[in-house]
């Protein structure tokens, strides 16, 4: 993001690999995606910051938080997808290890404002920002997550679907392409 780059702070990854080319919408002109990546070393301190940023939501007088898990390269959607998730402790490589941060930083929500006050939004399928894997790690992966998610008796899951009929035009940023054939998913 702009204003990440400008004060030089690091983008965090599960892993330090940059995403495959393309244009990233919110900055001007097509620069690709960005280099500044700073693998998470301590995972234990994100969780904390998505806890303190809860505890500063709560005092300022919110009601409930909805956690964004859903895609378009952030974090917690990465951190699910073995090609961006190359770790090697026990955050990667089996689906309930790359499941572990994601569900870490929902207990620690929670923690601090019960379950049904948090909601988390995820979209399996996302294609944005490298983001695409085949329809058989997507369905080990949510398989795995989801029933997770329902364990936790949360106030709503959010699940959204990428490339969706809109019923409006849309600019070729939101537009999906189409999936290659090693990662199509079943037809409807």
């Amino acid at each position: 993001m702009p204003m990440l780059k400008e004060y030089n702070y690091p983008v965090f990854a599960p892993s330090k690999i940059k995403a495959k080319g393309e244009k990233f919408r919110v900055l001007d002109g097509t620069p690709g995606h960005t280099e500044n990546i700073t693998e998470i070393e301590n995972v234990k301190d994100i969780v904390e910051q998505y806890r303190t940023s809860c505890v500063l939501a709560m005092d300022a007088g919110f009601d409930g938080i909805e956690l964004l898990s859903q895609g378009s390269g952030y974090l917690l959607h990465n951190s699910l997808r073995s090609h961006s998730n190359a770790r090697a402790d026990r955050y990667a490589a089996s689906v309930e290890n790359r499941c572990r941060f994601l569900l870490e930083v929902l207990d620690a929500i929670t923690s601090v404002c019960g379950r049904r006050a948090v909601g988390i939004k995820i979209c399996p399928s996302d294609d944005y920002n490298d983001t695409m894997v085949s329809y058989e790690e997507l369905t080990e992966a949510y398989t795995c997550y989801i029933q997770e998610l329902m364990k936790r008796n949360l106030g709503f899951i959010n699940l959204s679907h990428r490339g969706c009929d809109v019923g409006r035009n849309q600019d070729d940023y939101f537009k999906s392409n189409p999936r290659p054939e090693d990662k199509a998913l079943p037809a409807k």
